[in-house]
This record gives C-alpha cells, sequence and structure tokens, in this order.
C-alpha cells in the first residue's frame, strides 16, 4: 500500500506530460563519471488501478491539459524495503510508446541494459539516456511487435553490468500486463 502511494508521488514529482517523449528525443549528455489478461483490481491506494504486478496512474489535469497515464512497476530490497529499479510506460504527445528503467548509480553506463522476455535470446539492448548523482535512466521506444513480446511473456528479466564487476539481473514479474496495457492506452484516449 505505501509502495503504491509512493507510485503516485513519483508520478507527480518525476514526470511533466512530456517528460519521458523530451528524453527519448534529446541527445544522450555525457554521463558523470562515475497470458490471459488479469482482471483489473479496484483503485490502488493513491489513485493508481492496480493490474497485477503493474499500477496505473492518471494524474488529475492540471489547467485545460491532460497529463498522460503512466504505467509503473518498481522493485525493492527485501530487507531495506529501498526501490533499486523503476519501469515506466508512457504515450508521447506523438503517439509512440516509450518505456524508462530508473536504476541507482553504481552502472557500467556505455553497456546499457539488456532486456530479456522469459530468459529467452540475446535480449534487446537499451542504452542509457542519462544519469544524475541519484539514478541512471534509459528511456527507449516500446513498438508494437516489442509491445506483443512483452504481454505475451511471463517475466521479463533486465541485466544491469555494475562498476564493482557484477551484474544485477532484476526479475519483472508481467503479471497483470496485457491489461495494464490495454488501460493504458485507453487512458490517453479519453
Amino acid at each position: 500500500m505505501r509502495a503504491q502511494r509512493f507510485v503516485i508521488a513519483l508520478l507527480a514529482a518525476m514526470l511533466t506530460p512530456t517528460a519521458l517523449w523530451a528524453q527519448a528525443q534529446a541527445p544522450a549528455p555525457n554521463p558523470p563519471q562515475k497470458p490471459p489478461q488479469a482482471p483489473a483490481a479496484p483503485s490502488a491506494p493513491g489513485g493508481g488501478q492496480s493490474f497485477g504486478s503493474w499500477v496505473l496512474g492518471c494524474p488529475p489535469a492540471n489547467g485545460a491539459e491532460k497529463a498522460p497515464c503512466v504505467l509503473i512497476q518498481q522493485i525493492s530490497e527485501t530487507l531495506s524495503r529501498k526501490v533499486v529499479f523503476v519501469w515506466l510506460m508512457q504515450y508521447s504527445p506523438d503517439g509512440s510508446l516509450l518505456g524508462a528503467f530508473r536504476v541507482p548509480t553504481g552502472v557500467f553506463v556505455d553497456r546499457g541494459l539488456v532486456m530479456k522476455m522469459d530468459g529467452k535470446g540475446d535480449g534487446l539492448r537499451v542504452g542509457y539516456t542519462r544519469c544524475d548523482p541519484g539514478e541512471c535512466q534509459a528511456v527507449f521506444t516500446i513498438s508494437e511487435k516489442l509491445a506483443k513480446q512483452l504481454s505475451d511473456a511471463k517475466s521479463v528479466t533486465v541485466d544491469i553490468a555494475l562498476t564493482n564487476g557484477q551484474t544485477a539481473d532484476v526479475r519483472i514479474d508481467m503479471t497483470g500486463f496485457p491489461a495494464a496495457l490495454t488501460a493504458l492506452a485507453d487512458g490517453r484516449k479519453n
């Protein structure tokens, strides 16, 4: 419950209506060195709607412009409950579906991340688009083909190369994703 309230606060604090789109359009700055659809659950605390492992947040409109809906899943450390991985999805003003991975710093920026559906194949390499003192972010376009693959997957693993020489394998549960993606698309139309 507390994590879902954090999701909505994260959306409000970190995303403007075109934040992901703008980052996808801008050149990457030099980083610092260093299966079946799950039925929608009732509204989640904090204003989001839960779809299995995903939460859809549709912030209220500010003035005449409607803020875009954002689909999110976050992964926390078991003991500290500190958020260590966030996956956001949002439609850009031009209608493209964008994804963004957010991770703490301490990653090899030049290696990017590798996303694999159900642990199969070589995966999709996603490059980092920015790193700040507190986090790094990788923004990428999700094609219709990739959206279908993600909808069919039971899990997605994201491999992150760490500066200590290890690789962190983040497993993302895709339960509820097909319904969540449909709701995200529907939120864009309303």
